[in-house]
């Protein structure tokens, strides 16, 4: 019997479809079939356009973002729809394993993996709900968000005696984007419904203790439901548990500044680092320093008058004191460096061939 051993490491080995070579179609008509099964029949008009939209897309993709000037640039069988004759071609080219020129093999796999990233994005639940998702979410932070750039920022509630001063909160709104695809190519563990981050808010407090305060706010007013955090998702390299409640519990009556400094004093004896949590990231640099954790929302959009679709959505919230974050503009943990890893990893895992 003839087994494709490449079946069995993607469905039980553990590898991404993208990182291994299935032959799974030999002509026109397992191409055909093939995209049937994915999703898409050619047999509809609608369905052919939409793949020849998706090909262009990863194409530009692949030029404009990956590809610098001088770099070999995608051969003109794959990239003009002209010479390419039939979206058939693409994949039948990508399964060749007698394929005489590799190199046009590498790039017809290249532009497939683009555009099954560009697929999912467009596909996602996101991607229908994008609208309601972001309004529900954001909502209750910035109802509890008092003042602006020039005035400043707060974060309370009107009832509420405790005030809370920010230096800064932005809130993240997503948008499908080049950055996007390539943080998915970038990552074989991730596909689109797995990026918990679409969606997120940032505070930025003036001092250590304000980052812990704002926490306890955000719990204690019901903004964000403890209960509906991803618990293998929080990452905590700004200032260990512990030691922070040592300093707070040992000392109820003194004013925050005097908290702050002692905060700080902790941090010099060399304290114990055991109770910080990371949630290790390939391209984040080893200095970057911040509490993130995901939390969800149950979302509900109506669908027509009598129906109404409920589900949870995952969110992000960062934050990190004023001093933290300006060393995080700096160095190997600035957000140009993070981008230029998440690139470089990119071209490796769809280009390095054709370099």
């Amino acid at each position: 019997m003839n087994f494709d051993e490449n079946i069995f490491k993607s469905l039980i080995g553990g590898s991404s479809p993208l990182d291994i070579q299935l032959s799974l179609v030999k002509d026109p008509e397992e191409a055909f079939n093939f995209l049937k099964g994915y999703g898409y029949d050619l047999t509809n008009p609608a369905d052919e356009t939409k793949l020849w939209n998706y090909h262009a897309r990863a194409v530009s993709y692949i030029k404009s973002y990956l590809l610098d000037d001088q770099e070999n640039n995608i051969p003109a069988l794959l990239a003009d729809p002209a010479k390419l004759g039939t979206i058939h071609n693409l994949l039948i080219h990508a399964s060749n394993k007698l394929e005489t020129d590799r190199n046009l093999l590498n790039w017809a796999c290249a532009i497939l993996k683009v555009i099954h990233v560009l697929v999912h994005l467009d596909n996602d639940l996101f991607a229908q709900f994008s609208g309601s998702i972001q309004e529900q979410i954001l909502k209750p932070f910035k109802d509890n968000i008092f003042g602006d750039k020039t005035r400043g920022y707060t974060l309370g509630t009107k009832q509420a005696n405790e005030k809370i001063n920010l230096r800064s909160f932005t809130t993240k709104n997503f948008k499908r984007s080049d950055s996007s695809v390539t943080k998915l190519l970038a990552n074989p563990d991730k596909m689109a419904f797995t990026v918990l981050d679409k969606v997120g808010v940032r505070f930025i407090t003036k001092n250590l203790l304000d980052s812990f305060r704002v926490m306890h706010f955000l719990v204690k007013n019901n903004i964000i439901g403890i209960f509906h955090l991803i618990p293998n998702q929080s990452h905590n390299t700004l200032y260990p548990i512990k030691a922070f409640m040592e300093v707070v519990k040992a000392n109820p009556e003194l004013p925050p500044e005097e908290i702050e400094k002692l905060l700080h004093e902790k941090t010099g004896t060399g304290i114990n680092n055991d109770n910080l949590l990371v949630k290790y990231n390939n391209f984040s640099g080893s200095d970057y320093k911040f509490i993130k954790f995901i939390c969800r929302k149950l979302v509900h959009v109506k669908i027509n008058e009598s129906k109404k679709f409920t589900f949870f959505y995952p969110f992000e919230v960062q934050i990190m004191d004023y001093n933290t974050h300006i060393k995080n503009l700096s160095g190997t943990s600035s957000h140009d460096k993070y981008k230029i890893r998440q690139k470089n990893k990119a071209r490796e895992r769809i280009l390095g061939f054709a370099l």
